[in-house]
């Protein structure tokens, strides 16, 4: 990488790194990219250089998250064991999980809903393209294990739902009731909740 590429890398970053803070402090909305021109530091002609439109930033994000995050490890886990063993052991997880990636589950719970809910020109509806543990849902439906009713992207982003309104909740409650609901009881009961979506069954009682 040369000096303009590095210092492009650079600035994208910050761009990014910004936005995603906005849209966890005030979501996605219209005017987004004034603000985002403002807190990044570019003017908005130097901002339209590196990407056209809030779309395109958003996208980049995603991108980024599911390349590099805990949750890449989750949709990229090796393939020992049950798909429902290792959706499991993930979502136990949740309870050593770092502010960090407590952001990325709610920075993909409002970008499937802004994907699913926005429409430009009158397009029609766009699902949402948020793969987590892809490999998993594909490995049990061929196993005859999850549902195949329904499109992978719609089984796939409507976890990743359920799992960023769970951990969105904890935040805001006290510190010993977010602690119960990261302990390893509530978090099984959130497991059978996700899998019995997936196996298209009614959610079990515990």
């Amino acid at each position: 990488m040369n000096k303009f590429e590095q210092q492009r890398a650079e600035r994208k970053k910050i761009i990014l790194t910004e936005a995603k803070k906005l849209v966890l402090e005030r979501g996605i909305y219209d005017g987004a990219m004034s603000e985002l021109s403002v807190r990044a530091g570019f003017s908005r002609q130097r901002l339209y250089a590196y990407y056209k439109n809030l779309d395109e930033v958003l996208a980049d994000i995603m991108e980024e998250l599911v390349e590099k995050s805990y949750l890449a490890r989750i949709a990229d886990a090796a393939e020992m064991g049950s798909p429902e063993t290792l959706i499991r052991y993930a979502i136990l997880a949740f309870k050593d999980l770092s502010p960090e990636v407590h952001d990325d589950l709610l920075f993909m719970n409002l970008y499937s809903v802004y994907l699913a809910t926005n429409q430009r020109d009158g397009s029609e509806r766009r699902p949402a393209r948020i793969l987590l543990f892809e490999r998993q849902i594909v490995r049990g439906q061929e196993a005859g294990v999850f549902r195949t009713d329904k499109p992978l992207e719609e089984l796939t982003a409507t976890v990743s739902i359920l799992l960023a309104g769970y951990t969105f909740h904890c935040e805001t409650l006290s510190e010993n009731a977010r602690a119960r609901m990261l302990g390893e009881e509530m978090l099984h009961r959130l497991a059978d909740m996700v899998l019995a979506y997936l196996k298209g069954s009614p959610t079990p009682a515990r």
